[in-house]
């Protein structure tokens, strides 16, 4: 308990009492009044920051900056979560169709159809046994088959196959049925033929 003098200013004249005031009830009403604020002030501050983190960008300004705005995208990788918009162009996301392929992928690389992805490969760059992603990746005369999750480049079968080679009907991964000269095992086939 603390003594106040309360000093009172009427119009006629000024008057002062003296009471007995618990401060301690004041103190704590402001300290519980300011944490309450504070925590409510901490909450609401929070959920915004929570909100804004998690922006739900569109894929044309994909990429989530530390403020909670929705910026252009620099890396291919950013594009990851957004499903058949594989390819990082303009600042976007998007994917390669065939009428935007040259567009999209640029002009030595080839778009998976399938996928919407442009290969990482130049076009005719892979050699027999070498992965690729299209079969624009494989060089003259020759396809990409998948086997195991990965694709590998494999001669057409034309007149006859290397030695090591057989006779294989595959499907490449642009989905077209081929005769190659390959192996009943791609994978490891193509392992000893690398080295």
């Amino acid at each position: 308990m603390k003594t106040l003098l309360i000093c009172i200013f009427i119009l006629v004249g000024t008057g002062c009492l003296e009471a007995a005031v618990d401060t301690t009830v004041g103190t704590t009403n402001n300290s519980t009044n300011n944490a309450s604020n504070n925590s409510t002030n901490n909450a609401t501050n929070n959920s915004t920051n929570n909100a804004t983190n998690n922006c739900n960008c569109p894929n044309k300004t994909p990429v989530c900056d530390d403020s909670g705005k929705c910026v252009a995208c620099t890396t291919t990788e950013q594009c990851a979560a957004f499903d058949g918009y594989p390819n990082c162009v303009n600042n976007g996301c998007f994917p390669c169709v065939a009428n935007r392929e040259e567009q999209i992928c640029g002009v030595n690389k080839a778009c998976h159809f399938g996928t919407g992805k442009c290969s990482e490969y130049e076009r005719g760059s892979r050699k027999v046994c070498e992965d690729c992603f299209t079969n624009a990746d494989c060089g003259t005369d020759a396809v990409c088959v998948q086997d195991e999750g990965r694709g590998f480049c494999l001669e057409n079968f034309l007149m006859g196959c290397p030695v090591s080679f057989s006779e294989q009907q595959r499907t490449s991964v642009d989905s077209e049925e081929v005769s190659v000269c390959g192996f009943d095992d791609i994978s490891a086939g193509c392992s000893v033929f690398a080295e």
